[in-house]
C-alpha cells in the first residue's frame, strides 16, 4: 500500500472518475455491512459528487425535527469527515427488534455510533484497497441538533477542514440510505474529503445541492 503522501510531500493524484467508480462499488458493501450488523435491509441510491465545499447544502430547513448527527474523521491521503444524519424521534427502530421497546437512551446511542463506525470502515477499506492509499478513520462523536442546524454545523466543519487541510481540492459526496421495514425509512450519509482531485471527462461532479434527509 503506497505511503499517504509521495516523497515530494505532495498528495497523490486522483482521478475523480475512479474516485465515483470506488464510490458506487462500495455501496454493495455499505448494503452488507447494515444487514449483518443490524439487520437492516437497506438499498443506497448512486452516489453524487458535488464540485464545491462552499455551502454546498439547501437553505436551512424549517423542520425543527430533531436528529442525531454522527461525524467522524478520515485520516491518511484523502482527510476529511463523515457525517450520518438519523432521525432522533424514530432512530430507535434501527435497533434489533428485541431491543427496540427496552432500550435505553445511552445504549441506543452507543449502537448508534458503532453502527456508524462500522459503514465508516467498510468504505474507507474499499477506498484504501481500491485506490492504493493510507486512510483510516476515528471513533464517531455525536451531537442532537435539527436538520438546519445539522446544514450549518456540516457547512462550517467543512470550511475549517479547508482551512487545516493543505491541499488543492475539495469534494463532498452524497449517499442517501433507503431503510426498508423499519419506522425510519432514509438516513443522510456525507463524506467530504480534501486531496488532489483531477477531473476527466467521465466525472459525474454536479453543482446541485445536497437535500439532506429529514426522515
Amino acid at each position: 500500500m503506497k505511503d499517504f503522501l509521495t516523497k515530494n510531500n505532495v498528495a497523490p493524484a486522483i482521478d475523480e472518475a475512479r474516485l465515483t467508480e470506488v464510490f458506487n462499488q462500495s455501496m454493495s458493501r455499505l448494503e452488507h455491512s447494515l444487514a449483518v450488523f443490524a439487520d437492516i435491509n437497506a438499498t443506497i441510491d448512486q452516489p453524487s459528487i458535488i464540485s464545491k465545499y462552499l455551502n454546498p447544502f439547501k437553505p436551512a430547513s424549517t423542520d425543527n425535527t430533531p436528529h442525531y448527527l454522527f461525524v467522524s474523521e478520515i485520516h491518511g491521503a484523502i482527510p476529511g469527515n463523515s457525517y450520518l444524519m438519523i432521525n432522533a424521534k424514530s432512530a430507535n427502530s434501527l435497533m434489533p427488534e428485541n431491543f427496540i421497546n427496552d432500550c435505553e437512551p445511552s445504549i441506543m446511542l452507543e449502537f448508534l455510533k458503532e453502527m456508524d463506525n462500522v459503514l465508516t470502515a467498510s468504505l474507507i477499506t474499499v477506498l484504501a484497497n481500491e485506490l492504493e492509499i493510507f486512510s483510516y478513520g476515528a471513533p464517531p462523536s455525536v451531537n442532537k441538533m435539527t436538520i438546519g442546524d445539522a446544514r450549518k454545523w456540516i457547512h462550517q466543519d467543512i470550511l475549517r477542514q479547508e482551512r487545516d487541510h493543505a491541499m488543492p481540492d475539495q469534494i463532498t459526496i452524497d449517499l442517501q440510505i433507503q431503510i426498508k421495514g423499519r419506522q425510519i425509512n432514509q438516513m443522510s450519509f456525507i463524506w467530504s474529503l480534501f486531496g488532489n482531485f483531477q477531473p476527466s471527462n467521465a466525472s459525474n461532479r454536479i453543482t446541485n445541492n445536497i437535500d439532506v434527509a429529514g426522515e
